[in-house]
């Protein structure tokens, strides 16, 4: 069940970009919990690729998709859907351009419940884990 679940989310991204639903309601914010994170950075390497050959078929998209998804989306970090091994944080991080749209997510009380907030703290790259565990959710929900 969990497995096909990163698909769903990607679809909605997908949908809401090339759709124009994220220029139509501009101050639309997506929030996008339990979906992982491992998928995004792919997905927006081929969105952007796809718009520069295929603009002119979606006039609306205005700018590059990821461009969207920076603006608009955040991804919870449960589940943290990463290989093992010491640099799977820090680089999916890199190839999201940073931590920005990542906001700390624990899945508690669930069985499979990811790191402690501690933990992924010390865990992710230098300057990035307050905004993960703290900032980019208050400035994501008007908070800060």
């Amino acid at each position: 069940e969990e497995v096909g679940l990163a698909h769903v989310f990607q679809s909605q991204v997908i949908s809401l970009v090339t759709g124009g639903g994220f220029d139509r309601y501009g101050e639309l914010r997506l929030a996008l919990v339990g979906s992982g994170v491992s998928w995004l950075p792919s997905l927006l390497w081929r969105l952007d690729k796809e718009w520069k050959g295929l603009r002119r078929e979606v006039p609306w998209v205005r700018r590059p998709p990821s461009d969207y998804v920076r603006q608009h989306v955040r991804l919870t970090t449960s589940p943290l859907d990463l290989p093992a091994g010491p640099t799977a944080l820090p680089d999916l991080v890199d190839q999201l351009g940073g931590g920005e749209l990542l906001m700390f997510g624990s899945a508690y009380p669930d069985h499979d419940a990811d790191l402690p907030a501690g933990e992924l703290g010390r865990r992710l790259p230098e300057g990035v884990a307050q905004g993960v565990l703290r900032d980019n959710a208050r400035a994501f929900y008007g908070l800060a």
